[in-house]
């Protein structure tokens, strides 16, 4: 990554969007091609540093507000009492500290509430279903009961699910971003599986669009208003609303907060 954005600027590129999910280790890079003129806008992970002197602005969700929201969410749905595991990316990766760290904030006030995973790291999925859903047999195999799942990502959750189904394990409770597997399978078992209900909150990836706005604009000499940080709302509520959704004739791992059309994705998601 580093590399590849020092080429860039090299190259005469004037905006850059990037998601640095190797967190600060990549800030060098990023204040390069600022310092040779580029506009550059990280998402999604916040590679350190300032705007606007290393960068022209951060975008992004408010990790630790998520991460409050669905451990808040945890402890109503246990009754301040239960066992959870914490899924996250790579080591050290700068989102899941940040809803780690709000996690363990939320817990701390409810003695009853146990965190498998520990305080201070998760189990390391590096984003990829099967590595999570191999960290998840792990755990599985080493706990007795596992509560309720809390994480970063939607598709890492799906696939833990996937273990507990082949442990013929009860479902547990989820926090997690949306996917439209997670949805889906939540209408298919949740009568039979009254432990499993879920929130969700957007996978955000439609935030990649405000970052490119703000590059191309920074380019441009234009000014763009839009935030840089969001607060996300819940998504979906199955005990409360908007109940979960699923759309059968979409991939599971679709993100239908994404605010793109089935008709949309068609179009330019083909391949030539």
């Amino acid at each position: 990554m580093i590399s590849q954005i020092k080429a860039m600027a090299n190259k005469g590129d004037q905006a850059i969007v990037v998601i640095p999910d190797d967190g600060q280790a990549e800030l060098p890079a990023i204040e390069y091609a600022t310092q040779h003129g580029v506009k550059v806008v990280p998402w999604a992970a916040n590679p350190g540093g300032s705007a606007p002197a290393d960068y022209v602005a951060y975008v992004d969700w408010n990790p630790g507000f998520s991460g409050t929201l669905f451990a808040n969410w945890m402890v109503n749905q246990l009754h301040g009492s239960g066992n959870v595991i914490e899924l996250g990316g790579p080591a050290g990766n700068p989102v899941s500290a940040e809803e780690l760290a709000a996690v363990v904030k939320v817990f701390k006030a409810h003695p009853g509430m146990k965190l498998l995973t520990g305080d201070s790291t998760w189990a390391v999925t590096d984003w990829t279903s099967s590595i999570a859903a191999q960290a998840t047999a792990a755990l599985l195999a080493k706990y007795p009961k596992i509560n309720g799942i809390i994480s970063d990502y939607g598709t890492d959750v799906l696939a833990a699910m996937n273990s507990f189904q082949a442990a013929n394990r009860p479902l547990p409770a989820v926090g997690v971003p949306d996917a439209n597997g997670l949805g889906c399978l939540w209408q298919k078992v949740h009568k039979s599986q009254a432990a499993f209900q879920m929130i969700t909150d957007s996978t955000r990836n439609w935030m990649g669009r405000v970052a490119a706005r703000k590059a191309i604009a920074a380019a441009e000499g234009i000014s763009d208003t839009e935030p840089n940080l969001y607060n996300l709302t819940p998504f979906e509520d199955s005990t409360g609303s908007p109940a979960p959704q699923c759309d059968p004739k979409q991939p599971a791992d679709r993100y239908l907060s994404d605010q793109l059309s089935p008709a949309v994705i068609s179009k330019y998601g083909k391949t030539n």
